[in-house]
């Protein structure tokens, strides 16, 4: 779809708005040309805009437009509005789930993995902080937990047959698939200085014969976009096989350790490590595989557990603690002897026997996912419900991501 000009200067620059033929119908590339080298940026409201770039001839890309709307897009150089162009969206396909804000607003964009209860669908989408779904991508795949977004595409896991990370760009660019074997649960981005030349960190499922039973246990895992992989972190190294409530829960051998979450404390260059039949959260030093200490739920001052998403703190971790007691799921931020510092629950109390996440962000902010019950929920930096949204039924969120911008 093309552009209708308005003028915002004497002479506004000829501009030319174009949707991308791309799987993404809300992509729209912006060119224009000016008489001397400026700083030219393109926005489409306060929360969407290019990063600015010193050019004659400007192309600029746009992600995260509404599908099917007629938006107006702003041309600036050097920080002065001198066109703008509106142009329509092409409609979201019929095969993505619908999305609906029940609450609020959020300041960013969200990637939010899914999951189809029939095993049959799975991908990753983006709302906008009208909780609109703004990207999207989809597999006849059966299983995603984990998303995130590099700038330029989506990356999410499509595990169990093989196990994949699919890197998806949203210009219409091919798929790129990194090969991740045996991999479950949650996945992160490395960057080079971490991970020279790049790449993820993920958990692998491992297999042992013990006193004579197939015993399944867990790996931290880092991986290159090369293909290259280091073992951080072995389960059978430094844990101890014991039999427990959840032992036959998987066939063809014993569900051990079943890790499920995996964060970096970059401050200290070691990852916290969730392991939920266990009811423990482990700190592993990154460079030697050793356990620097662990917070076991049945032990600890607050009890808790099974849980998912662990992330450092100054002083303690943050948590999504699946079921207490009396059966309802909460967020949760302890210190590491367990005691409780803050915790969160949405009223009505729901249970969350499926998946569930939390991520603090730098603002103060706390992002959740409560899995079977499909809502993601953002708190503001004083801990109140500020914004909600829900995936319709017959589908279960994953682990989301909260992103500022969508071009970094």
């Amino acid at each position: 779809m093309m552009l209708f000009l308005i003028g915002c200067a004497d002479v506004p620059p000829e501009v030319t708005a174009v949707v991308e033929e791309a799987e993404v119908g809300t992509l729209v590339v912006v060119e224009w040309d000016s008489a001397e080298e400026v700083l030219g940026t393109v926005s489409a409201g306060a929360a969407n805009r290019t990063p600015g770039v010193v050019a004659t001839h400007h192309r600029h890309t746009l992600w995260g437009l509404p599908p099917d709307a007629l938006v107006t897009l702003t041309v600036e150089e050097a920080g002065v509005a001198v066109a703008d162009v509106s142009v329509r969206t092409n409609a979201m396909p019929g095969d993505i789930p619908d999305v609906t804000l029940e609450l609020g607003a959020w300041e960013g964009f969200v990637v939010i993995p899914y999951v189809a209860v029939d095993g049959e669908r799975t991908g990753a989408l983006v709302v906008d902080g009208e909780g609109r779904t703004v990207a999207w991508s989809a597999a006849s795949k059966p299983h995603t937990t984990s998303a995130s977004w590099d700038g330029t595409a989506i990356w999410y896991n499509v595990v169990n047959v093989p196990s994949e990370l699919w890197r998806v760009p949203l210009d219409g660019g091919a798929v790129q698939v990194l090969e991740v074997p045996d991999a479950h649960h949650e996945f992160v981005l490395l960057e080079e200085s971490v991970l020279p030349g790049g790449g993820v960190a993920y958990l692998r499922t491992v297999e042992q014969l013990v006193e004579g039973e197939n015993v399944f246990g867990d790996q931290l895992v880092f991986r290159g976009l090369d293909g290259s992989e280091r073992v951080v972190w072995d389960a059978f190294e430094t844990e101890i096989v014991e039999r427990h409530e959840g032992w036959d829960s998987l066939p063809g051998g014993a569900d051990w350790t079943h890790a499920n979450g995996i964060a970096r404390d970059d401050a200290r260059g070691t990852w916290l490590i969730s392991l939920y039949w266990l009811g423990t959260v482990l700190e592993v030093d990154e460079a030697s595989g050793q356990v620097v200490r662990r917070l076991e739920g049945a032990t600890a001052i607050d009890p808790f557990g099974p849980q998912h998403a662990p992330e450092a703190t100054e002083g303690g971790l943050l948590l999504f603690d699946n079921q207490l007691l009396d059966g309802h799921s909460r967020v949760v931020s302890l210190d590491w002897e367990g005691r409780v510092l803050w915790e969160w629950s949405p009223e009505p109390a729901v249970t969350t026997l499926v998946l569930g996440d939390i991520d603090r962000l730098p603002d103060g902010r706390t992002l959740t996912a409560w899995g079977t019950d499909r809502a993601v929920i953002g708190l503001d930096s004083a801990g109140e419900e500020a914004f909600r949204v829900r995936m319709e039924e017959r589908f279960v969120v994953g682990q989301p991501e909260s992103r500022a911008s969508l071009y970094e």
